[in-house]
C-alpha cells in the first residue's frame, strides 16, 4: 500500500524488482550506493609487485558474510599457492569461530585476522584480489572500494548486488553454488594467471569511476 502510494522507489539492484509487484515497477529507480574516490596511499607498488594477498573486508559474521566458505576455500588452496595469505579485515559476532576453525583447518599462520581499522586504503593498495562469498548484498562499499584500488574480485553468481557489479572474467570471477570448492577454483584461476589478474584490476580501477559522488548524485 505504501508503494502504491510513492511516486518513486529506489532500489539498488535491477534483480530486486523481481520482489515488486509488476504493476510497481513502472515506478522504481535502480541508483547504487556513491563511494568517494580512494584516498592516495605513498609509495603504492605496481600491481603484481603487491603482496600476495587475499583481502575481505567487512562485518565479521558468518550467516550472511558467510565466511566459514572463504576460510574453507583458502584452506583448499593454500598448499597450492603457499606464498599466499588470507587478510579478514573488520570485526564482529564470529570472529573467534573463524579463527578456530582457521586452526582446525592447519591455516592460522596464513589468515591474518586483522580486526578493525580507520586506513582501510593502506591494505587494499597492498593485496591483489578481493574476496566477497556473502550469501546477498545490497551495494556492498567495500566492493566499490576494492575496485578503486584496482583490485580484481571474486564473489557468488548468485549474490545479489555482487553478481551486477563483478562482471565475470572482466573485473573478477564469479563462482557457483554458494560452494567453497566453487569459489576456491575461481581464486586459483586468478592466482595462477598473471595476465587475467592484471587485466581484471585495470578493468576494475575504471568501473569503480561509475559509483563516484558526482555520476550518483546526477542520477538522483
Amino acid at each position: 500500500i505504501l508503494f502504491n502510494a510513492a511516486d518513486k522507489i529506489h532500489l539498488l539492484n535491477e534483480s530486486f524488482k523481481q520482489d515488486l509487484p509488476a504493476f510497481l515497477h513502472d515506478k522504481t529507480v535502480v541508483i547504487k550506493n556513491p563511494t568517494h574516490p580512494s584516498k592516495p596511499v605513498e609509495q603504492v607498488q605496481s600491481f603484481l609487485n603487491r603482496k600476495k594477498e587475499l583481502i575481505c573486508v567487512g562485518r565479521v559474521e558468518n550467516y550472511q558474510k558467510n565466511l566459514l566458505c572463504l576460510v574453507r576455500a583458502f584452506a583448499t588452496i593454500h598448499e597450492e599457492c603457499p606464498d599466499w595469505s588470507l587478510r579478514i579485515v573488520g570485526t564482529g559476532p564470529s570472529s573467534k569461530f573463524l579463527a578456530q576453525q582457521a586452526a582446525k583447518f592447519g591455516i592460522a599462520d596464513k589468515v591474518i585476522f586483522h580486526g578493525q581499522t580507520d586506513t582501510p586504503e593502506e591494505l587494499y593498495s597492498q593485496a591483489q584480489i578481493y574476496c566477497i562469498p556473502s550469501r546477498f548484498e545490497g551495494c556492498p562499499l567495500g566492493l566499490i572500494e576494492a575496485m578503486s584500488h584496482g583490485l580484481p574480485a571474486v564473489g557468488f553468481a548468485e549474490c545479489s548486488g555482487v553478481n551486477e557489479m563483478i562482471i565475470d572474467g572482466e573485473t573478477g570471477l564469479l563462482a557457483n553454488g554458494m560452494a567453497s570448492d566453487s569459489f576456491a577454483e575461481q581464486l586459483l584461476a586468478l592466482i595462477h594467471d598473471d595476465d587475467l589478474r592484471l587485466s581484471c584490476s585495470e578493468k576494475s580501477t575504471e568501473a569503480s569511476k561509475k559509483y563516484s559522488p558526482d555520476a550518483i548524485y546526477d542520477q538522483w
